[in-house]
């Protein structure tokens, strides 16, 4: 293996998907293993409930109730457990290459911040994207990827207005 296949992360999807996509609704003591991860994709956590912390690249976020984490690709993270008891949260993962012409719009300023704390209207819209995604790729209706990467576009333009009123 060369230095440089060890620098990238293993990918979510491991083979050809139609909509790569993939989220989880997880509400509890989070189960994951402490261990430090990365991977390719970009990774989106709104946390609805709880407290807790991400330990994001090399630094230690603090979230709370209406937060939101951005995780760039090949980023190491973990959530903290024993910081974690309870949460309630939906993570996103995809690949930017989903986004076909629009994926610059999630390559992010170096400066953009990693964590935002919601206002209650934007952690409502925040879910109703979150539960709209889940909804299609459960109904595979006509146009559900389509209408997975409508909700995907709008969540990462409210990250977007989120992040550059955070800056200023």
């Amino acid at each position: 293996m060369s230095d440089a296949s060890k620098l990238i992360g293993d990918p979510i999807f491991k083979s050809s998907t139609e909509c790569p996509v993939k989220i989880l609704y997880v509400c509890g003591k989070p189960s994951l293993p402490s261990s430090l991860t990365y991977h390719r994709e970009i990774e989106i956590q709104y946390i609805k409930r709880g407290q807790g912390a991400y330990f994001i690249h090399d630094h230690n976020y603090s979230f709370h109730k209406n937060s939101l984490l951005v995780i760039r690709p090949d980023e190491l993270h973990r959530i903290d457990i024993e910081l974690t008891p309870y949460v309630e949260k939906y993570s996103i993962c995809f690949a930017a290459d989903f986004l076909d012409e629009e994926s610059y719009l999630v390559d992010l300023p170096d400066d953009f911040p990693r964590l935002f704390a919601l206002s209650e209207r934007e952690a409502a819209v925040t879910e109703v994207i979150a539960r709209n995604i889940i909804a299609e790729k459960e109904s595979k209706q006509s146009y559900w990827v389509e209408m997975v990467y409508s909700e995907l576009l709008r969540l990462i333009l409210l990250i977007r207005r989120v992040g550059i009123t955070a800056c200023l």
